[in-house]
């Protein structure tokens, strides 16, 4: 528990914080899945670029304006690039049309794994303990750092093992189809 002589505020003060801290907590958790989510969108050039079938239908998928940004770094023709990630993304859908078992068993994983992600509010409590409340940089500072990413529970590191796995194998066929 925090105590108000920790944080140098009035006691009452620390009673209308600590409910807060459970819901501030919770909105950076949401507003870093955002931010990864937004960045995610910006950077796929197809569909299934992430080795999971996102769209329903299982349809080929390409984002002409990720792929362009994508090609200005490549030496490489544009047409090419395009075909090249054209192939793989129907080797993809295929694979994932024809193995009807493989999305849903990915997408459990995934499920499983995000279903075990608890907050330690322990750390949290700690990183506002040591946060200077008068200076907003610093408690800034505090609540962004590595307090929400915790350590994987063994259940999610048997998950993620398995996650890899099949993520592998969809690449390996990928490759092979695609060559």
């Amino acid at each position: 528990q925090l105590g108000a002589e920790q944080l140098d505020m009035p006691p009452q003060m620390l009673g209308q914080l600590e409910p807060m801290l459970g819901r501030m907590s919770s909105a950076v958790f949401s507003m870093q899945l955002g931010q990864a989510v937004g960045t995610l969108a910006g950077e796929l050039v197809t569909g299934t670029e992430v080795g999971l079938p996102l769209v329903e239908g299982n349809p080929v998928v390409i984002m002409p304006t990720n792929v362009a940004k994508f090609a200005e770094g490549l030496d490489m023709d544009a047409g090419e690039l395009h075909l090249y990630l054209a192939v793989r993304e129907a080797a993809r859908t295929r694979l994932f049309q024809n193995v009807p078992w493989l999305g849903p068993a990915l997408i459990a994983a995934v499920q499983s794994y995000a279903a075990d992600i608890s907050i330690d509010t322990d750390a949290i409590e700690e990183a506002m303990r040591n946060a200077d409340m008068q200076d907003p940089s610093g408690l800034q500072e505090a609540i962004s750092g590595s307090i929400f990413r915790p350590e994987p529970s063994e259940a999610q590191k048997r998950t993620l093992a398995h996650l890899e796995t099949l993520l592998a194998l969809v690449e390996g066929w990928v490759d092979v189809v695609s060559d």
